[in-house]
């Protein structure tokens, strides 16, 4: 299950697809409960599942952990005084099929402000296609969750403007003639992708827990800004995907053991291995 935060710093990073992927991953595996120095993992094959990625994932992953270790400023405080700088990991290793990661002790705390009425199951996303899906989608269900009046249903309206800082699109899919944004470049590779990645359905019912709806806001023939229309649905997806089970089902003694063991740099197959030894001892 994937959090969505009080103070957000996933919707903005600007991430490739893969980079998106990942940082998921890591969120879905931190608790309120974990402590400053916790080590975490996953099983690749696990991941390249959730995913539905054709082949063994190296590169991928590969890619994307270089992205998520790459330092970001983030505000401490409302006046942007303080600010601390950190890489949304730390380290991480892959080694034998498993991916061991960490991340900072001062950002830990942030990825722990969690609004719970806005999680949602990881599976939700897997068929996202576009990595501005994520921001979106997570936007979404904040907006939803703050809607006091209609939690199911909610409109609203950003100017170009507002999207484009949010998004930090820098220079991408402006116009050189006016130096502004091209809608129309933005629309294509922008919001028609989200838009078919969170509306997504099969024969069976629809992937995403949320649909959309855009309507566009003009000044003369310019548009400015969009509106749009999210309300909840209901998903084909029910079972929570998980990339490592095995932990999922521990009990929390156990659970505190085995995240020591593997602060020791002990290989998750041992300890997994010790487990069962000694469950089947009883």
């Amino acid at each position: 299950i994937v959090k969505v935060y009080e103070r957000s710093i996933v919707t903005s990073t600007g991430l490739t697809l893969s980079g998106q992927r990942l940082l998921r991953v890591v969120l879905s595996l931190i608790t309120p409960q974990d402590k400053p120095g916790k080590r975490y993992s996953f099983y690749v094959e696990d991941y390249r599942k959730l995913f539905n990625i054709a082949e063994y994932p190296k590169e991928t992953l590969r890619t994307a952990a270089k992205e998520l270790l790459v330092p970001h400023t983030y505000n401490q405080s409302d006046d942007g005084e303080d600010f601390s700088i950190s890489g949304l990991i730390t380290q991480i290793t892959v080694k034998s099929g498993i991916a061991t990661f960490s991340i900072a002790d001062d950002l830990l705390p942030v990825y722990q402000s969690l609004r719970e009425k806005n999680e949602y199951l990881l599976g939700y996303t897997r068929e996202f296609s576009c990595s501005y899906s994520f921001a979106f989608y997570e936007l979404f269900l904040e907006m939803l969750g703050n809607n006091k009046d209609n939690p199911n249903s909610v409109n609203i309206y950003y100017t170009l403007e507002k999207l484009q800082s949010w998004l930090k699109l820098g220079n991408k899919y402006i116009d050189p003639r006016t130096g502004r944004l091209s809608y129309a470049s933005f629309k294509r590779k922008v919001l028609v992708p989200v838009m078919n990645d969170i509306n997504r359905t099969t024969e069976q019912g629809p992937y995403c827990n949320i649909n959309i709806e855009m309507r566009e806001e003009k000044s003369g023939r310019r548009v400015v800004g969009v509106e749009f229309t999210i309300w909840r649905t209901s998903s084909i997806i029910k079972d929570q995907p998980i990339v490592n089970k095995f932990y999922s089902l521990l009990s929390p003694d156990v659970k505190l053991a085995y995240d020591n063991l593997i602060a020791l740099d002990i290989k998750q197959t041992e300890i997994e291995n010790c487990i069962l030894r000694n469950k089947e001892k009883g």
